[in-house]
């Protein structure tokens, strides 16, 4: 590779890794406003109309917490069939958004260009690799994905999302 073609993929890469990063950047904004909508529906649940008080205590809890708890409050709740086989479903997409979120935003982004055999189909393409920690040390745990997918997968359950969360809120909670 001569000095021109390095020079124009190392331009290559940082485009591509803009790219990326605006996309993760859209995907955190998105989650942060139907993470509101989601403490917004606990705040109902707590305290009939006062929806300061679902920031109070979410405000001390993870996504997942603050999902969990939503989830018993509006079993305590709801007695309607429909909304307790609706609650379900939004419940498990909440928890798989929030598992999909840690993932692309805990992930770091590296390129791949060995064509080695077990690397061949990836040559050239953006994986994600993830560093897990066993036993106080780090162990490379290389969970190789294309984050692109991963990100496609996110963009379109947030969206779909923060519809049925407003509707259910909407419906079930006002």
């Amino acid at each position: 590779m001569d000095e021109d073609e390095i020079e124009n993929n190392n331009r290559d890469d940082e485009k591509t890794f803009r790219e990326f990063y605006e996309r993760i950047g859209y995907l955190v904004t998105a989650f942060a406003h139907l993470e509101i909508e989601l403490i917004n529906g606990l705040g109902l649940l707590i305290n009939d109309g006062n929806l300061k008080i679902g920031e109070i205590i979410a405000g001390k809890l993870s996504f997942a917490s603050t999902v969990d708890l939503f989830e018993e409050l509006a079993l305590y709740a709801l007695t309607d069939k429909k909304a307790l086989r609706e609650l379900h479903a939004l419940v498990k997409k909440l928890r798989s958004l929030g598992t999909l979120r840690n993932e692309i935003v805990h992930a770091s982004l590296m390129q791949i260009y060995s064509a080695s055999d077990d690397w061949k189909h990836l040559e050239g393409r953006f994986v994600r690799q993830r560093v897990r920690q066993r036993c106080r040390r780090k162990v490379s745990g290389a969970i190789q994905s294309d984050p692109s997918a991963l990100l496609d997968q996110a963009e379109h359950l947030i969206s779909t999302l923060f519809d049925e969360l407003a509707l259910f809120t909407q419906e079930y909670l006002c």
